[in-house]
């Protein structure tokens, strides 16, 4: 459904098709979520415009709650896709607002200490850098997740 040319991509927005699956992230079923996840990251994959649209629709509040869950079930496949849709989320240029996706800093820094999938873990440790990229206000929460022994570590 959401992966196709950005005209395309874009006629699916116009008619509101993030709403619909902003709304599917809190759905009882986790396949709904996982498809729901997978259509919005490659819509926000797609380009910033998109990715601010499904920022401001919401989407980061039910996607960490997902993730949460995902990582304490040890659920791979969510994880894979509510951890690539965060990275969608976070990453590119300009940059999306902190407050809009600060609470997906927890998530990474979980992600990064417990998971050993590289394609997850360069996903979350470049969306960490991204989310500390800036001033004293951005770098020190990711101080706080006790994440960087796991960082240093991966730099030996």
């Amino acid at each position: 459904m959401a992966v196709g040319t950005t005209k395309q991509i874009q006629e699916m927005v116009d008619n509101g098709a993030t709403p619909g699956l902003i709304k599917l992230l809190r759905s009882q079923s986790k396949e709904v979520r996982s498809q729901a996840m997978w259509a919005l990251a490659n819509i926000s994959a797609d380009n910033v415009n998109f990715r601010d649209t499904i920022l401001q629709g919401g989407a980061i509040g039910p996607l960490v709650k997902i993730m949460e869950e995902a990582l304490s079930e040890e659920n791979l496949k969510l994880i894979k896709e509510g951890n690539w849709l965060l990275a969608t989320l976070c990453q590119r240029k300009p940059e999306p607002p902190y407050e809009e996706v600060k609470d997906a800093l927890s998530i990474f820094a979980k992600v990064i200490l417990s998971q050993t999938d590289d394609m997850i873990l360069k996903d979350a440790l470049w969306s960490l850098q991204c989310l500390s990229h800036g001033d004293e206000e951005r770098i020190q929460p990711v101080l706080d997740t006790g994440v960087v022994p796991s960082l240093v570590k991966f730099l030996e």
